[in-house]
This record gives C-alpha cells, structure tokens and sequence, in this order.
C-alpha cells in the first residue's frame, strides 16, 4: 500500500499572529467548501470537528492530535469521510517568513492504488483553496496572540541541572510535596507548556523539563533512550528533593 504526501506552500503579506487567528480554532469552518462544521468530542475526550462540504452528503469527521500557539502548529486526523484511506494525517503550520508569513498545509497517508491518487488530487484542491483562504482572510484579521488566553502571570525561574547531560527546566509555584511536571514531545522544548506552568502553579509547585538534546539541555554521550529520558527524569526529582 503506498504512502503518499500531499503539500500545499503559500507565502501571505499578513504576520503570522494574522494567520494562525484564521486556522488556530480547530472547529471553525474558515475553509470556502466547508458547509457546515460541529464540535464533538471523541470516545477519550479528545476533540473531534464533524463537517460537510458544499455540494457532497459525506459526513467528515477529523481528531486534533496536536495543537501549539506558541508555534502555530495543528495537526490532526482523518476518523471518517474519506474512502479507501487508512492513517490519513495532517497538519497546518503558519510560520515567519521574510515579508509576512508562510502557510504550509500538508498530509501524510496510505491508500491502495489507484484510490490512492484520487485521495491526493482531492487533498491537494482541498489545500491549495485552503492556503488561499488563509491569506485572503489574514489580510484583514486581528493578530492572535498568547496574551489573549494566558492565565495570570506567574514568576517562571530557569534552572540547570549542571551535569552531564546538562539539563534545563522552567519552575514556577510555591512549596509542596507533589512537583506537576511537564514533559514535551518529538520536536518541543520546555517552552510550549509557559501557559500550563501559569495556570498550576496556584496549586502546587510546577516544572517543564527540556529532555536531553531538545531546548537548552544537551544530548548524552550516546544515543538518547527511553531508559535515558527516565533516567533525567529521576535526576529532577532528586535534585528537587536536595533542594526543598
């Protein structure tokens, strides 16, 4: 069964606070062939958007896998719609760019030929009109910004655990015997949970950790494992227990 990928790349003269206030609800239909669009919530309570496209009685329904304001990224996936497809993924990202901000629209999926080319062709009108859509509306948006859904301010601390690996960690919050950490994924650093850390840190003592090789933390001395990943994560906790 082939994997096929389909991209759609558009450069806007808007700022990309402009362009994610278009694309950063995940169930608003802002594409033109969207008729209708309602929120669900999934079978693990995950948010899934359920929508029809002008002119087609087919019933769409997508799951946001990912979502991050602070790099403008959503990812989600294809639940029911599409026919013949199996693991359909995809993502929006809207990211600086020389003169406003760049739009790029991409899916990733498997299909058995030849219903894998008809997925791609539909997928890539489907994106071109998107990307399309995103710079006409940008034009005239409000710019988005973190401040808008930021909880109260709270004094976030940088500290380093300076041994090798190095590692860093935001802290926030007062004292406490259970420390909430926060862990990000393939391709994140400590920072995407700034809001998180803000909004816990009333309640208990709260930290994001840079895992090794990701942020400000540096890599081993071999290839990074699970075992290493919860290795550092041991490390914080008996550093957080020397220090209070």
């Amino acid at each position: 069964m082939p994997r096929l990928t389909v991209q759609s790349h558009k450069l806007i003269k808007a700022t990309p606070e402009q362009g994610w206030a278009v694309v950063r609800d995940f169930c608003a239909p802002w594409h033109p062939a969207i008729e209708r669009m309602a929120a669900e919530r999934g079978v693990r309570g995950g948010l899934v958007r359920r929508f029809e496209v002008s002119g087609e009685e087919t019933i769409y329904r997508e799951r946001l896998t990912y979502f991050s304001d602070s790099e403008r990224v959503m990812a989600y996936r294809h639940l029911d719609g599409i026919a013949g497809v199996d693991h359909y993924d995809a993502r929006v990202v809207i990211a600086p760019a020389a003169e406003g901000a760049s739009v790029t629209m991409r899916a990733d999926f498997f299909a058995p030929a030849p219903r894998a080319q008809e997925i791609a062709e539909g997928t890539q009108v489907i994106f071109d009109t998107g990307t399309k859509a995103i710079a006409a509306q940008a034009a005239t948006a409000s710019p988005w910004s973190l401040a808008e859904t930021s909880p109260a301010t709270v004094p976030i601390q940088i500290v380093e655990i300076d041994s090798l690996p190095r590692l860093a960690l935001s802290t926030a919050g007062g004292s406490g015997d259970t420390l909430c950490l926060f862990l990000h994924g393939i391709g994140g650093n400590r920072t995407n949970w700034d809001q998180q850390l803000a909004a816990v840190a009333g309640h208990c003592p709260v930290a994001a950790l840079d895992l090794r090789g990701y942020g400000d933390s540096s890599l081993g001395a071999a290839q990074s494992t699970v075992d290493d990943y919860c290795a550092d994560i041991l490390r914080v906790m008996d550093v957080r227990g020397r220090n209070g």
